[in-house]
C-alpha cells in the first residue's frame, strides 16, 4: 500500500510514454532489473490506488512496456500495450489522443517484432 500512496502522491501525466522514452529509456544489467522492478511496483500501486481501468494504470502499463521494449523484450511489452489500448479505447474512444498514442506504441512494438502487417492494421 505504501507504493500505492507514493504513486498517487507523485503521479504526473505523461503523453505517449513510449515515444517520450525513446530518448531516455535505457536498460542494462542490474540497472535494468532495478528499473523493471520499480516500474512493476509503480504499476501495481496505480492498480491498487486507482483500479485496473484508470488512466494512471494505463500510463503505468505503457511505461513498463516502454522499458521492456527498450531492453529488447518486445514480446513481454506487447500484452501490456494491448491492455492499455483496449482500456483507452473503451473509456475514451478510438479517436482520443491517448488512445492514438497507445495505438502508436503498440504498432512500434509490433514492428520491432516483424509483425508489420498486424501493426499496419491498427
Amino acid at each position: 500500500m505504501l507504493v500505492a500512496r507514493s504513486y498517487a502522491a507523485t503521479s504526473t501525466q505523461r503523453p505517449c510514454s513510449l515515444a517520450a522514452c525513446w530518448g531516455g529509456c535505457s536498460c542494462a544489467g542490474a540497472n535494468c532489473a532495478k528499473q523493471s522492478l520499480f516500474f512493476r511496483q509503480s504499476l501495481e500501486g496505480a492498480e491498487s490506488a486507482f483500479g485496473a481501468s484508470h488512466s494512471e494504470t494505463f500510463d503505468g502499463l505503457s511505461s513498463l512496456a516502454a522499458l521492456l521494449q527498450a531492453s529488447g523484450r518486445s514480446p513481454q511489452a506487447e500484452p501490456l500495450l494491448r491492455r492499455a489500448l483496449a482500456g483507452r479505447e473503451a473509456q475514451l474512444g478510438a479517436s482520443h489522443f491517448d488512445t492514438l498514442c497507445s495505438m502508436r506504441e503498440l504498432s512500434t512494438v509490433l514492428g520491432s517484432m516483424s509483425k508489420h502487417e498486424e501493426a499496419e492494421t491498427l
